[in-house]
């Protein structure tokens, strides 16, 4: 991006600087929109958590308003520049090849509708944090700022529906579905989780005129509804994301670069040793048995159970997986099971693994969970290299702790919501970081 100086005497055919004006005015008008679009982000933690996709992809169709950005060039190869993350990058790539090629030997052959959608989530993806990446100070501050204040309206409003039970959704038709409805919060408390560590992080930034004690107490009050708000609606997941990130994040402030170290040997494990623990879960009659607990995890050992079984039903199935979209090939010849804990009986295999890591290996094999462990091991190597200011540390530690927690008892690779959410949050870091940079 070019900036060219009203008293710059090489302006030449434009000596009043009527191109930096047209510039600076469109900059506004994406900081605008930008901000019009972040402010619709309580609404839909609340009533429509899976529209945050159609938000990302909005977001970043207005970033190409920015001056410069006739074309998406400028936005694909930020992140190829030199001293990013290439070998990750290069990797992610070659696994989302793989993911291509593993339609051909898919229970649904040919159907191309699921690398479709890949495709256009990816490019969306792509171009989002790409053009982040490249945002003048000018634009990233108040974008930042607007970031974090519809985060930290929506973890209010969300404790404001835990506290009333539902009270919001209940004025929006239909009515008398209250299971459902504490599903989609429960989603909508899975996002505000995510998006509240860079949030945090930018509130007590200094950014804007507010005092110190102001931005503390604002985030104690936040941090304290999503917390309750983590413990309602019937998902312990979300409170032990939460716990685990803050948790992470408290560390990391101390250590920043072994933690984040840590985490990402995190990552690196779960993905190479998922299947193999799974092997080693007793029969799903004997996990039926279990008294203790949510009946839902107890359903979640079942169904990894089952998962690992399928993984190693051949050695092909092992190298090379099942196929794209096979866990929705398993799911429509599912059986179900009786859980000690309740009368109804339960799938033994739903729509996805609940467990990202297992889900790779159950589709794609071997060979594409080796392909995304180097990419996690790039991008490990990456941020090792990097020496982490303990505030940054603190927010990029509690994010990527409370993802390993959702990814692994609650993820799946073709859910974009729930793909979009930490994407989402790394959008806001992004913009912290151009922001003081």
């Amino acid at each position: 991006m070019t900036t060219i100086s009203k008293n710059d005497a090489s302006i030449g055919s434009d000596p009043i600087g009527h191109t930096d004006l047209k510039d600076e005015g469109r900059r506004k008008m994406v900081v605008r929109l930008q901000a019009s679009l972040l402010l619709l982000l309580p609404v839909l933690l609340v009533f429509s958590h899976r529209n945050i996709v159609i938000l990302a992809s909005l977001l970043m169709f207005s970033g190409l308003l920015l001056p410069g950005s006739t074309g998406l060039r400028p936005y694909l190869r930020a992140p190829f520049a030199r001293g990013t993350v290439h070998p990750a990058i290069s990797f992610l790539g070659l696994f989302a090849a793989y993911v291509a090629l593993a339609v051909f030997w898919s229970p649904r052959p040919f159907d191309f509708n699921i690398l479709l959608r890949e495709a256009v989530f990816c490019g969306i993806i792509i171009v989002l944090l790409g053009q982040t990446v490249v945002f003048p100070k000018t634009v990233a501050k108040p974008i930042a700022r607007i970031f974090s204040w519809a985060v930290i309206l929506s973890m209010l409003l969300l404790g404001f529906e835990a506290m009333t039970g539902g009270l919001l959704r209940d004025w929006v038709p239909p009515v008398a579905k209250a299971a459902r409805d504490n599903i989609a919060t429960a989603r909508g408390i899975t996002i505000a989780v995510m998006l509240s560590f860079p949030a945090a992080l930018i509130m007590l930034a200094q950014f804007g005129r507010s005092p110190a004690w102001f931005r503390f107490g604002v985030l104690i009050i936040a941090f304290a509804a999503l917390t309750y708000a983590s413990t309602q609606f019937d998902s312990s997941t979300n409170a032990a994301a939460l716990g685990i990130g803050l948790l992470a994040a408290s560390i990391a402030f101390f250590l920043p670069n072994i933690t984040i170290s840590l985490i990402s040997i995190f990552f690196i494990l779960a993905l190479v040793t998922a299947p193999f623990l799974a092997a080693l879960l007793p029969p799903q009659e004997v996990l039926a048995q279990i008294n203790s607990g949510p009946a839902s995890w107890v359903q979640r050992l079942i169904i990894w159970q089952y998962t690992g079984t399928e993984i190693f039903a051949s050695p092909t199935a092992v190298l090379f997986g099942g196929g794209a979209d096979v866990a929705q090939t398993l799911h429509e010849n599912t059986e179900l099971v009786l859980v000690n804990q309740v009368d109804v009986p339960l799938e033994v295999f739903p729509t996805h693994p609940h467990n990202v890591f297992l889900h790779v290996w159950l589709e794609f094999g071997a060979v594409g969970a080796g392909l995304l462990t180097a990419a996690f091991v790039g991008l490990g190597n990456y941020l090792s290299k990097f020496t982490f200011p303990p505030s940054l540390a603190a927010a990029v530690a509690g994010l990527a702790a409370a993802t390993f927690v959702v990814a692994y008892v609650d993820m799946s690779l073709w859910t974009f919501w729930r793909l979009t959410a930490p994407l989402l949050a790394v959008y806001g870091l992004i913009t912290f970081q151009r922001s003081v940079s």
